[in-house]
């Protein structure tokens, strides 16, 4: 839930930003971001799952900002939003 921008990151190991960016995707052939995100809505699985927290707190606690955000992110990942997983998923 904390702050994982790749300028809080390259701030905590010392590189600059962009050439950390670079880095990741040379050794991994994946985006920074794209890890970040995907471990997130992964946390938000767990806690949909787990939890009774609402759809609010639990976008805060993965590091979602703004929850319509998370919402939207969710839907694209899963083809739908995280209510409609956590109804589904307790059935």
């Amino acid at each position: 839930g904390e702050d994982l921008s790749l300028t809080r990151i390259g701030e905590c190991i010392n590189y600059n930003p962009a050439y950390l960016s670079r880095l990741f995707k040379n050794i991994t052939g994946r985006n920074i971001s794209t890890l970040i995100c995907e471990r997130r809505l992964q946390k938000a699985v767990d806690l949909l799952l787990e939890t009774n927290l609402t759809i609010t707190q639990l976008s805060s606690l993965c590091g979602f900002g703004n929850v319509q955000y998370f919402i939207t992110v969710f839907r694209k990942a899963h083809g739908i939003t995280p209510q409609e997983y956590r109804t589904l998923k307790s059935e």
